[in-house]
């Protein structure tokens, strides 16, 4: 006998389904969970599933869960990438918000920076979160029933999951003149609030319509003699159910992944139905109607419209027409007429591509509908080291590991990335030196102001200035940054991290000047486009696998590593296009100064930003540096 277990994990049945009245008075009882958007339901599903609060050179941010990737332990998780996440969100938040039609994001960045890897979690929760028995999304769909034998019947859905309030049409000619129904519904719930609790309905729906062949359907309903007494709303009750639905990506229902432009156009194809099925619709419907919409844009209706690596070096305005048309208008083409449509729309890209689309002259109409949200290389070791422990755990397993070669890997790579600081305004209240010692900032220096461990995080969030806007956010969140205990709660620290003074590369006086607000000027002054130099996660798992492959089978060694960078140094940019950047680098500003660094001396313009030979000796300096406090 089968254990009752195995039949409860598969103990899925049909989603509820309900008349058209019933689903109006469940809409007149509780409003606003029968108005989801894309926007608000992406926004919801990203924070439904919790947070954690980082401080990062003395900036908290808000670390999402679902980037943590829970939904496949792990193998896809998104590290450090929390202020970008926080732009995507916010600009989310804002479309929910706008009266007109939605922008679209385009995450712009250099080549695995983890932007694909975002959306596909946003995605995914999304996918979960319309699971949830919490939340309830409905479609409809027509039945006709056979009027020989009632019990057999044949079902037609809408393609785009059309929320059921669209069958409240915005224009309705009735004996007294035309009307308004959907506005007239609106108006209705309101004028039963007071004046406090008036609901602010989302513009999608005060202005869409449904798609051609609905209007058909509907059309011919009411055209059908056996309907001649029928009201509308009668009609609808009659052939109208109602049902819960939920997200697919594997589908494609309410999520749509697509890597070609030409795939947004919108198809129309004859249904295929059997015999019977057609005898029992002539019955109800003329055979003309038996048709269906395909595409990515009907796939991605009321959710996710990801758009991969989508602008080539030649992409032209033909392309992306369908694009230019919903994100100016909410709507689509569907043959010789249009149709409303809410979808958010995130697009990945290069750099190298968006800035070939932003020359061509056409481009202009699409890149002012459209956010752009870079997604850098991380610029925090800790967070390049959590990458390096997920990737490369089969050599914790399989060898002996030197314990500091995933922080050296990581403080090379992050080193590479980082970009000279070059303020010339300073805050009122900083003294000369402070400022001396900001422009003089060394690599080394700055990588561990980006990644040292703070010593009293709850204390440098309940410090924030007063414009900051992580104060804005933690009241979205009700987070009461006051409270100790909450934001004990919240912290998440890395506890491996150096702190500051561990680091063995400030001198007394300088960690005297290094407080919250100069790691916020060091960090805000490049933001958002440092970290697009540089060696990438993917190249540095290169580095790592030769030197797993150049070990003595036992040991992997730190000084195995740092061999591997001379060996790729002298290999040059020809294999290593990265290398590249070092070229690029403007040389108008002055060499940086020559410096010690535990016992290892560097001359001046030795180990400078993008001077990648001599990074690799302040490496090694810090390397020794860590040895030398572990011994004593």
């Amino acid at each position: 006998m089968t254990d009752p277990y195995l039949k409860s994990i598969l103990n899925y049945h049909r989603r509820n389904n309900m008349t058209f009245t019933e689903f109006i008075d469940r809409f007149l009882e509780e409003p606003q969970k029968h108005l989801y958007t894309s926007s608000t339901l992406i926004s919801e599903s990203i924070r439904h599933f919790g947070f954690e609060i980082v401080v990062r050179a003395g900036q908290p941010v808000i670390s999402y869960n679902i980037f943590k990737d829970f939904f496949s332990n792990g193998i896809n998780a998104v590290y450090g990438q929390d202020h970008c996440i926080k732009h995507i969100v916010e600009v989310i938040d804002s479309i929910g918000k706008e009266s007109g039609p939605n922008r679209g994001i385009v995450l712009v960045g250099p080549p695995a920076s983890g932007k694909t890897n975002i959306i596909d979690l946003i995605s995914l929760a999304l996918e979960q979160y319309t699971k949830e028995n919490s939340i309830k999304l409905y479609s409809f769909y027509y039945r006709f029933e056979d009027n020989e034998n009632p019990e057999k019947a044949v079902e037609i859905r809408s393609a785009f999951y059309h929320n059921p309030l669209l069958l409240f049409t915005n224009l309705l000619h009735q004996e007294d003149g035309v009307t308004k129904p959907r506005l007239a519904l609106f108006d209705y719930i309101n004028s039963k609030r007071k004046p406090k609790d008036q609901i602010i309905f989302p513009s999608y729906y005060q202005n869409a319509s449904l798609d051609k062949r609905n209007l058909d359907i509907i059309e011919s309903l009411i055209q059908n003699p056996n309907n001649q007494e029928y009201s509308l709303f009668d009609i609808f009750e009659k052939y109208v159910r109602i049902e819960e639905i939920e997200f697919s990506n594997a589908q494609g229902n309410g999520i749509a992944n697509i890597d070609d432009l030409t795939k947004l156009r919108v198809s129309i194809k004859p249904m295929a139905a059997r015999e019977d099925a057609i005898r029992i619709l002539n019955q109800h419907l003329p055979t003309k109607l038996l048709y269906q919409y395909q595409g990515a844009l009907v796939s991605a209706s009321r959710g996710l419209l990801h758009m991969h690596d989508a602008f080539t070096e030649v992409t032209q305005e033909t392309e992306y027409k369908p694009l230019l048309m919903l994100l100016g208008s909410g709507k689509i083409s569907l043959d010789s007429t249009q149709a409303s449509l809410d979808t958010t729309v995130i697009v990945t890209t290069n750099i190298e591509e968006m800035v070939q689309l932003e020359k061509q002259l056409t481009s202009s109409k699409l890149l002012d509908r459209i956010e752009k949200v870079a997604v850098n290389y991380l610029l925090d070791a800790n967070a390049e080291i959590e990458i390096l422990k997920r990737d490369m755990a089969n050599m914790q397993d399989k060898f002996e590991v030197d314990p500091n070669l995933l922080t050296i890997a990581s403080c090379f790579s992050v080193m590479t990335r980082l970009s000279p600081p070059n303020r010339k305004k300073f805050p009122a209240d900083w003294s000369d030196e402070k400022k001396i010692l900001y422009n003089n900032i060394t690599p080394e220096q700055k990588l561990f102001i980006y990644s040292c461990k703070s010593e009293d995080p709850a204390n440098t969030i309940k410090k924030l200035p007063h414009w900051h806007p992580f104060r804005n956010q933690a009241i979205k969140m009700k987070i009461d940054i006051h409270d100790t205990k909450v934001l004990h709660e919240l912290i998440r620290e890395y506890p491996d991290a150096f702190t500051l003074e561990q680091s063995g590369v400030f001198t007394t006086k300088e960690l005297g000047l290094v407080d919250d607000d100069f790691m916020r000027e060091l960090w805000n002054e490049h933001f958002p486009s440092e970290g697009e130099k540089g060696i990438s996660v993917r190249q540095l798992q290169n580095i790592m696998r030769n030197t797993i492959s150049s070990s003595d089978g036992r040991r992997i060694e730190v000084s195995t590593f740092i061999n591997q960078l001379h060996i790729l140094m002298a290999e040059g940019s020809t294999i290593h296009h990265w290398l590249n950047d070092e070229d690029k680098t403007p040389k108008t500003r002055k060499a940086i100064r020559g410096r010690t660094i535990g016992k290892t001396e560097l001359k001046e313009g030795q180990g400078d930003y993008y001077e990648y030979k001599g990074l690799i000796k302040v490496t090694k300096a810090i390397y020794s540096n860590i040895i030398r406090s572990e011994i004593t």
